[in-house]
């Protein structure tokens, strides 16, 4: 996983900071796009009354923060989908203690934090074509206390490791 192309620090780079309602049930989903800084995002946060799209381009980063500090012991339910394009596609993720850190494709840096601890999931799908997934220190994941993190590589040649 590189560095998003912005710059080294953080403050150098375009960024979408999305955040959710504390103990609440929110819902991101990423899509990839067809170029390496482009994609789309559908939120729905717990309180709206429909989801709201962003379909952006330019973009190096991007925050999912579910709005809960992870030692609250929360009753939130959030849901978190990222999805590659329909061609064959590369997911490259790393866990920290209370995050995951990651790109689809060398994208944008996906950072999801914040998720509430009772019954949260994350899901990768790869949707079509041949798709890799690589993750790291994915085990640290389960400290969170989510109910599920799927992996679904859709049709074609798929891998994990």
């Amino acid at each position: 996983m590189g560095p998003p192309t912005g710059g080294p620090q953080p403050s150098d780079r375009d960024r979408i900071q999305v955040f959710g309602v504390s103990d609440a049930n929110d819902t991101f989903h990423y899509t990839a796009g067809q170029t390496s800084d482009s994609g789309s995002l559908n939120i729905t946060r717990a309180t709206a009354s429909a989801p709201t799209l962003v379909q952006f381009r330019g973009v190096e980063e991007v925050d999912f923060d579910g709005g809960t500090q992870p030692l609250s012991n929360s009753s939130g339910a959030d849901s978190v989908v990222i999805d590659g394009t329909n061609g064959n596609d590369f997911f490259d993720f790393t866990a920290a203690l209370f995050g995951l850190s990651g790109q689809v494709n060398g994208g944008p840096l996906i950072n999801i934090t914040g998720l509430g601890t009772t019954a949260s999931r994350i899901e990768f799908d790869g949707l079509d074509g041949s798709d890799a997934f690589n993750f790291g220190l994915i085990g640290l994941v389960g400290q969170w206390g989510l109910a599920s993190v799927t992996i679904d590589g859709g049709s074609g040649a798929n891998s994990a490791t």
